[in-house]
């Protein structure tokens, strides 16, 4: 590049050369220049001799070079604060569809499902707890499950807080008075410091099926006294296999 541009100053194409390039120093260094030369002629034009000067561009340039290393990393950090942000876009999406999903199962379980702050103090509940319960959601958000005796609450936090679980059943008083034999099963919910941030318990109306035991056992005892104990025996036997009693 450097001879075609001597050669434009020497056929009079050009009138000054312009050349950015490096030099080496007598001490072995390396530096930057521009290098400007022209061309004087005598009278008739005849080519007499160079005149040329180097401007030291050694700082410049590596300023160029910094601002040029700077704006990569720039680029780089935001190509990974993009794919970390898309990253994290997908994952909340993930998270609301989750979320979505256990709203519904909460929403249509067919199980009565109630949520309680660490208090034990009403935060949320579905639908089938609204019908086997009864109350307005207004009248018992902030408040302790009435229908859950005081020393029965204490209970169910002890051993959701030593074991992580509590299950057992229970006759609760609903709104209204109605009696309710109750399966209740209890968890913590519990931070990713294992701080616990509510307690879920699920419950199930058991009433019907304790009648039909009370009425199974009125019924067998009945049947003992008429027809004697070992037949008695074979019979309860062969009735709590059937059924699946205890």
């Amino acid at each position: 590049a450097s001879t075609e541009a001597v050669r434009g100053l020497l056929s009079g194409k050009a009138e000054q050369l312009r050349l950015e390039q490096r030099y080496r120093r007598l001490d072995g260094g390396i530096v930057w220049g521009i290098l400007t030369a022209s061309l004087l002629r005598d009278a008739e034009g005849r080519p007499i001799h160079f005149v040329a000067g180097i401007q030291d561009i050694t700082e410049m340039k590596r300023a160029s070079e910094a601002l040029r290393d700077a704006h990569d990393d720039l680029e780089r950090r935001v190509e990974e604060r993009t794919n970390l942000l898309s990253e994290e876009i997908s994952q909340r999406r993930r998270t609301e569809e989750q979320l979505k999903l256990y709203r519904e199962i909460f929403r249509h379980a067919r199980e009565a499902v109630v949520v309680l702050d660490r208090e034990g103090r009403l935060l949320e509940r579905n639908e089938a707890h609204r019908g086997l319960f009864g109350g307005s959601d207004e009248e018992l958000r902030g408040s302790r499950p009435a229908y859950v005796p005081p020393d029965r609450l204490e209970r169910i936090a002890e051993g959701v807080g030593k074991e992580g679980f509590f299950e057992g059943e229970f006759v609760l008083e609903a709104v209204g008075g109605r009696r309710v034999d109750a399966h209740l099963s209890a968890f913590a919910v519990r931070s990713a410091g294992g701080e616990i941030l509510c307690y879920v318990a699920i419950l199930r109306d058991v009433t019907a099926r304790r009648r039909q035991e009370a009425a199974l056992r009125t019924l067998l005892e009945g049947t003992a006294a008429v027809t004697g104990d070992p037949f008695f025996r074979s019979l309860v036997s062969t009735l709590c296999a059937a059924l699946r009693v205890k």
